[in-house]
C-alpha cells in the first residue's frame, strides 16, 4: 500500500476554499480526509489479514470502511477535534478573537462563538439541550455530505491502490506497470511498486504544502480584521501556554521514542524489504499515536466536565 497518510493528499482538490470556490458543496472535507484513509484502518487495530481484503474489495466500502468511517468522524469531530484544538487555544486565541466582531452581538453569545470554534463547546454542552442540538444537525447539509465524502475518500483510496499494487484491479489490466526494473536500488520492483514510493512522498508532500497554504490564509485572514479590546475577547482557556507546551512536549517525546523503538524492532527487515521495514515503522508507531490521542482526549473531556461541574456548582 502507498503510505496512509499520503492518501489524504487525494481529498486536497475538494478543498473548498469559502472565499474563492463555493461549487463544492456535496463534500464534507474532514469526512473526505478520513474516507481516504479507511481501507488501512483494519492494519491499525491488529485486525485479520481477510478484514484487510474485505476493506479494499469495492463492496468493503459500504460493508466495512462506511460504518467504521462514521465512528472515527463522530471521535475526531465531537471528541478528539476540540481536545487537539485546546491545546493551540493559548497561542492562537487573541489572534482568532479578532476575526468576531464582537461589538454588533451580544457578548455572552460572541465568547460562546469563539468557545465553540476552539473547544466545540457551549456554555452548557453538557446539559441535554446541548447534546441533543449538536447530534440533531441536518440531514441534507450535515449527515449526507458525510457519507458520501466517506465514501467517495476510500473509492480514490482503492483506484491509487489499484493502479499501484502489481496485483491491484487496475494495475493487473496494464502490462507495463508489471514490467520490473533493472536499475539500482530499485533492481526487480515492479512499475506499480515504483509508483507506491513516488505517489506517497509526492502525496505527504502536497499535505505539508496545504498546510503551509492554509496557515499563511489563516495570518492574512487575521490582519484583515479590526482589533477588539481584551474585555470584548473574553474567552476561558482551558490550558495556559506553559501546560499547552508541557502536554505537547511530552507526547513529541513519547512518539519519538516509540519511533525509535519500532524502528529497532523491524531493522532487520529493512535490507531484504525496505517497503516491509517501512510498513511496519508507520503502522507500529501510528498504533500508539492513536492510542496516546485516544488517551489524552479522554483526559481532556474529563477535564473539562469536572471544571465545567465545579463552576456550575460555585455559581
Amino acid at each position: 500500500m502507498a503510505f496512509t497518510l499520503a492518501h489524504m493528499a487525494a481529498a486536497l482538490p475538494f478543498y473548498r476554499n469559502k472565499k474563492k470556490n463555493r461549487s463544492i458543496r456535496c463534500f464534507h472535507f474532514e469526512a473526505l480526509l478520513i474516507g481516504t484513509m479507511m481501507p488501512d484502518f483494519p492494519y491499525y487495530i491488529g485486525a485479520s489479514s481477510a478484514t484487510g481484503n474485505l476493506s479494499h474489495q469495492w463492496m468493503g466500502v459500504f460493508t466495512y470502511c462506511l460504518p467504521w468511517g462514521l465512528t472515527i468522524f463522530a471521535l475526531w469531530n465531537w471528541g478528539l477535534k476540540p481536545a487537539a484544538f485546546a491545546l493551540v487555544q493559548p497561542f492562537l486565541i487573541k489572534r482568532a478573537a479578532k476575526s468576531f466582531n464582537l461589538k454588533d452581538v451580544d457578548s455572552k453569545n460572541s465568547r460562546n462563538k469563539v468557545k465553540r470554534y476552539f473547544t466545540g463547546y457551549a456554555n452548557r454542552y453538557w446539559s441535554f439541550a446541548g447534546i441533543k442540538k449538536r447530534v440533531l444537525h441536518k440531514v441534507k447539509s450535515f449527515y449526507l455530505p458525510v457519507v458520501l465524502s466517506l465514501v467517495f475518500g476510500a473509492f480514490t483510496h482503492l483506484i491509487w491502490d489499484g493502479i499501484t499494487h502489481a496485483d491491484g484491479s487496475i494495475a493487473r489490466h496494464i502490462d507495463w506497470l508489471q514490467y520490473p526494473l533493472y536499475f539500482f536500488p530499485f533492481k526487480g520492483t515492479s512499475i506499480a511498486r515504483l509508483l507506491q514510493y513516488l505517489s506517497s512522498i509526492v502525496g505527504l508532500g502536497a499535505l505539508f504544502w496545504f498546510a503551509l497554504l492554509r496557515a499563511k490564509d489563516w495570518q492574512i485572514n487575521t490582519k484583515d480584521v479590526a482589533e477588539e479590546t481584551e474585555t470584548d475577547t473574553i474567552v476561558t482557556l482551558m490550558f495556559s501556554k506553559k501546560q499547552s507546551v508541557i502536554i505537547i512536549v511530552s507526547m513529541t517525546t513519547l512518539c519519538l521514542v516509540w519511533g525509535i523503538q519500532a524502528v529497532l524492532n523491524w531493522y532487520p527487515s529493512l535490507t531484504s524489504s525496505p517497503y516491509r521495514f517501512a510498513a511496519g515503522v508507520s503502522v507500529s508507531l501510528l498504533k500508539r499515536v492513536t492510542l496516546l490521542c485516544v488517551s489524552y482526549t479522554a483526559l481532556y473531556h474529563l477535564t473539562y466536565f469536572l471544571q465545567n461541574t465545579y463552576r456550575q456548582y460555585k455559581k
